[in-house]
């Protein structure tokens, strides 16, 4: 090559990183402020994830991965139970796992700060009042969330067919559960709540889970149970998928 074509070569490569370089650095100040928007300093600065650029609008926060141009994140988790009532879909593994379909490793402000970045619109610590009054909606964008089985091809379902109601033994469909409402848990003395309970998606009406059952009747902890047909063994890997709905 001649020296021209050399040095065309070297500063083009050097734009190409120091492009690379300004688009993380815009990303992680976005991801910085939905961080600290939520999280005070002392507790951010403890929850010490780090942040990786996977490029083409995808970051990876912990064991979440976040996709900025489909508006959607996901993460690993496993089977908890594939039997008996459930009050939960999913919780971590040191949440309520007693009573989870699902469980997983992934940190609830980890969750958190994944659906800040992709643009989740919520208020700010939601009246408790609102979630036991089946008169009253819980406020949060709606979420699409779907299962992938790996070891069944990458099967995926949505969230709701795991699910029998329990007084008909019948498949959950999507018109019972249209939707999940993401109302982002709640902090209290610098505490964020789902992250201490450990919970991530709650069938019944609870403000600590990040996200919530939107129906009128989520006081009632009989109603759900497993769906033996569809649930695979305990243990069994799945991928979490959540999208936000088009407003």
């Amino acid at each position: 090559l001649k020296r021209s074509e050399v040095a065309e070569a070297r500063k083009s490569s050097y734009a190409r990183v120091m492009e690379t370089q300004r688009r993380f650095s815009r990303a992680a100040v976005l991801l910085l402020g939905a961080w600290t928007a939520v999280f005070p300093p002392t507790f951010a600065q403890a929850t010490n994830a780090p942040v990786k650029d996977l490029g083409k609008g995808r970051f990876q926060i912990g064991l979440v991965t976040l996709d900025r141009q489909s508006k959607s994140l996901s993460f690993p988790a496993a089977v908890n139970m594939n039997t008996g009532l459930v009050e939960y879909l999913v919780v971590t593994t040191g949440g309520k796992i007693h009573e989870s379909v699902f469980k997983t490793e992934a940190e609830p402000f980890h969750i958190h700060a994944a659906m800040l970045l992709l643009g989740a619109k919520l208020d700010t610590n939601i009246d408790t009042a609102v979630f036991f009054d089946p008169k009253r909606e819980i406020p949060g964008p709606k979420l699409k969330i779907e299962v992938a089985i790996p070891a069944q091809g990458g099967r995926t379902l949505p969230i709701h067919e795991f699910l029998q109601n329990a007084q008909s033994k019948t498949t959950v469909t999507a018109g019972q559960i249209p939707h999940w409402i993401y109302n982002g848990s709640r902090m209290s003395d610098g505490v964020f709540l789902a992250q201490r309970e450990g919970s991530v998606i709650s069938l019944i009406a609870d403000p600590s889970a990040v996200i919530n059952n939107p129906r009128q009747d989520r006081q009632n902890d009989e109603l759900w149970m497993t769906n033996e047909g569809k649930v695979p063994p305990v243990d069994t890997p799945v991928v979490l998928k959540f999208a936000l709905a088009p407003e």
